[in-house]
């Protein structure tokens, strides 16, 4: 059964230029074209620029004059004469002109880059495209199921800095007017799409603006009530296109799109007359290889995720592959990955040829530098940098993180998983963790709960006095109780009432009491 994946991304010309340029992000930006006699007219504008008024459709000098400097005049000053007014700076803005070529080009680019989840994605058939089309039957068990794939596609493109509206359906039609209408994200079940179509407007159906402003006037705004219309009646009333839409939509007429052609691989490769013996000079060919690759991803502004290195020696063939943890361009951080991997291969032979070809790539997270930089972006860069070298230099299995897990007990909450496979989002199935629950968590937790002797007011009550592993502690303020219960599926029953305490050293512990025997125990420290 054919399954279509529909990813809108509104505004495309302006996020397209915003992707571009960073200095545009922040600035009114307005897109002017050419409209015959008319002159130039607003064609597209960003959000900054709608909200100082400016509307598509507009000629320039009106976009002009509402992005001009305000005016405005002092409050001591109004309703006498003469008038003081005070000119009010606003953000430059920044004017372009539209390039419809340009915009399909990057939207086939983007289409490309969506290969890796399915290798059918096209653009929609209109003269200006701005949703791409991807089947995805038969892919969608590579990321546990429909919702895993929309998912990991939503992730990689809204962390790129794109603004989507995906919907997921049987038809071209009914995914398009749901990700353009309907609830973001909607993953439509096999079969009638009535229910999800029925409320949606008119215009949802991709039909002509003269077609959608006759409906309107007719007061038929949505699906439904067009389709409690005779069908007989509608082509004479409105045109053979709106039945053809309405049977797209319901699957009644075929409807296909042209798939964008595979990207080639990107790939670089060396071979010598003679083997080579020494290290410095397999790290040279690696080297110059690598700087190929990089010129390559360039114009993609992608950065490498994943390498594959095979090494033809006299003694046979080798594979040295490399995985970070982000997309990377910088050539002296991924040599020091192949030194580090290259250490933990034994050469026993000379190296007759070396091949280099890019299994994964990614964007790049391009930074604006500063006068004194970024102290938060530098410490994220220098944290990715150390685990793509341990993992190089220790093996990935060596390398590992907490993932949280969909469990109440605190010490069943999370598991370990290597820090690169749960990077590249193959295995992770992490929840969404609430930001108020970690916060009232500890971040250190015995790895065995340490029982400990407790002294309450009563035998239900919060602690008065504990004795801890360093000596006797009073208790000078206590946060809970919280119950927290393993659920009825596991094969143990465990029933807990945790405290937060503060000593009165200022220091505060994670303490509980097990109901069923009323013994407590330490199970962590916050900082």
């Amino acid at each position: 059964m054919r399954r279509v994946l529909c990813v809108w991304l509104p505004n495309w010309t302006i996020q397209r230029l915003q992707q571009s340029d960073l200095a545009l992000r922040n600035r009114p930006l307005v897109v002017l074209a050419e409209h015959g006699s008319r002159g130039l007219r607003v064609t597209a504008r960003s959000a900054e620029a709608a909200r100082c008024g400016v509307q598509v459709g507009w000629p320039v000098s009106e976009a002009r004059a509402m992005l001009a400097p305000v005016k405005t005049v002092p409050a001591h000053h109004r309703g006498r004469t003469p008038v003081a007014v005070r000119s009010v700076s606003r953000q430059t803005p920044a004017w372009k002109r539209a390039d419809p070529a340009a915009d399909r080009r990057a939207l086939q680019d983007l289409a490309q880059v969506c290969q890796r989840y399915t290798p059918l994605v096209g653009l929609e058939d209109t003269d200006e495209p701005e949703a791409l089309l991807l089947d995805i039957a038969g892919c969608a068990h590579l990321h546990g199921d429909e919702r895993g794939l929309l998912v990991a596609l939503t992730r990689e493109l809204t962390e790129a800095g794109y603004q989507i509206r995906t919907a997921i359906a049987d038809t071209i039609g009914a995914a398009w007017a749901v990700a353009h209408a309907g609830a973001n994200g909607e993953i439509l079940p096999p079969g009638d799409p009535t229910a999800a179509l029925q409320a949606l407007p008119v215009a949802a159906l991709r039909l002509e603006a003269t077609v959608v402003a006759t409906l309107t006037k007719l007061d038929l705004r949505t699906i439904g009530q067009l389709r409690a219309l005779p069908k007989t009646s509608l082509p004479a009333r409105f045109g053979k296109d709106l039945v053809r839409r309405l049977d797209q939509a319901w699957g009644r007429v075929h409807e296909s799109f042209t798939p964008e052609r595979w990207a080639e691989p990107i790939t670089a490769a060396w071979s010598g007359e003679y083997p080579v013996q020494q290290q410095e000079g397999i790290e040279f060919v690696f080297g110059q290889l690598l700087r190929q690759l990089l010129a390559d991803l360039a114009p993609r502004r992608a950065g490498i995720l994943e390498l594959a290195c095979e090494i033809v020696t006299e003694q046979g063939q080798q594979a040295l592959p490399l995985r970070l943890s982000r997309p990377t361009t910088d050539e002296k951080h991924l040599r020091q990955l192949f030194q580090l991997r290259c250490e933990r291969q034994a050469w026993s032979a000379g190296m007759l040829s070396m091949r280099l070809e890019v299994q994964r790539d990614g964007w790049h997270d391009e930074q604006q530098t500063t006068l004194f930089g970024e102290a938060s972006h530098a410490g994220t860069r220098d944290l990715v940098e150390l685990i793509d070298r341990l993992s190089s230099r220790l093996g990935e299995d060596a390398v590992v993180r907490p993932v949280p897990q969909p469990e109440s007990l605190p010490e069943w909450s999370w598991r370990e998983e290597p820090w690169l496979t749960t990077a590249a989002g193959k295995t992770t199935t992490a929840p969404i963790v609430d930001p108020l629950v970690c916060h009232a968590r500890p971040w250190r937790l015995e790895p065995t709960p340490i029982p400990l002797d407790v002294v309450a007011c009563f035998p239900e009550g919060p602690p008065q006095r504990i004795f801890l592993p360093t000596g006797t502690a009073t208790v000078a303020r206590w946060w809970g109780s919280e119950r927290i219960a393993t659920g009825w599926w596991r094969k143990i029953d465990l029933r807990r009432d945790y405290y937060r305490v503060e000593i009165e050293s200022g220091a505060h512990y994670w303490v509980f009491r097990r109901q069923d025997t009323g013994d407590w125990f330490l199970h962590g420290r916050f900082d």
